[in-house]
């Protein structure tokens, strides 16, 4: 009864946190890079189990106990799978034009020895969203490791608006969608080509919902990637909010963008990569799910 357990994104980790009932400061329990989840605890034994994983190893089942930290694993769920080959994942960080710290995950290509290769920028959604410690070789988006497989590093970064670097990188993004992101983004293909690991003339652009309305920005913006995959991307700010099935977005979007879009017109269009599209030169795949009620398709054909 004396503090509450809870989980937080801590950069591109996830710890459990003790937050006192009296108002003292939160203390960290968990320990160690990777993503700790699905945590439950034992009052009567001082104890936590927790499933833990990292960018190197699968999810598994941990203990630990709670005032002295040190996990112990009791299940083997993915003994069995075969253990592929992957490729090497590493954080790194860069600097923004504006000085904004950005930092990524970059996967290099299964058995990388130096030299450039094609870059993948993959984009994640939200923009609440982080791209963290978790297994790299798991079946969803973006495929990191089918990527390395095939000879391409991944760059995975968490630009202003990502959660799990405090409020005011998180509210970085409030009347800024697109600009400030991209400055992130293209900050980090250019730590990427700087490093030797990235070829300028091979780079590649993905993401899905917000990370497709990134997608969709940049290619407004330069022609600097080869190919674009925009997936389930926003295009207009002002019919997605007429369009989409769920009500919140009418807040979520008024939030963002500084009150509704019959008061703040200019900064919905503005921030809309439809209205910059005449721009675009970059070869661009458009993915939607035809029954998407979160972004509805036709934010896909506007684009």
């Amino acid at each position: 009864g004396e503090s509450v357990l809870a989980l937080e994104n801590a950069k591109t980790s996830a710890h459990v946190y003790a937050v006192p009932a009296n108002g003292n400061s939160v203390r960290q329990v968990s320990s160690g890079d990777g993503v700790h989840g699905a945590v439950s605890h034992s009052r009567s034994a001082g104890r936590l189990a927790f499933a833990y994983e990292n960018s190197e190893s699968a999810p598994e089942v941990y203990v630990s106990g709670r005032e002295d930290f040190s996990r112990r694993k009791i299940t083997s769920v993915n003994a069995d799978v075969p253990a592929l080959k992957m490729g090497q994942t590493e954080l790194v960080s860069w600097t923004a034009p504006d000085g904004t710290r950005v930092e990524g995950l970059l996967t290099y290509p299964v058995g990388y020895d130096g030299g450039r290769v094609p870059l993948i920028l993959s984009v994640h959604g939200g923009p609440l969203v982080v791209h963290n410690r978790t297994f790299t070789g798991e079946l969803g988006f973006p495929l990191v490791q089918a990527s390395a497989q095939r000879g391409y590093a991944v760059l995975r970064p968490n630009p202003r608006g990502s959660t799990g670097y405090g409020q005011s990188f998180r509210a970085a993004v409030i009347e800024n969608w697109g600009p400030g992101p991209f400055r992130d983004l293209m900050a980090g293909v250019d730590k990427a080509v700087e490093m030797g690991v990235a070829h300028p003339d091979s780079l590649a652009i993905m993401g899905w919902s917000y990370g497709g309305y990134l997608t969709a920005w940049t290619v407004t913006q330069t022609d600097r990637f080869a190919a674009a995959n925009m997936g389930a991307g926003i295009s207009n700010l002002i019919s997605y909010q007429g369009t989409v099935y769920y009500p919140f977005t009418y807040n979520f979007l008024k939030h963002y963008m500084g009150g509704p879009f019959w008061d703040r017109y200019e900064t919905y269009e503005e921030r809309s990569p439809i209205y910059h599209v005449k721009n675009v030169e970059t070869p661009t795949q458009i993915l939607h799910g035809a029954e998407d009620e979160i972004v509805p398709p036709s934010q896909g054909r506007e684009f």
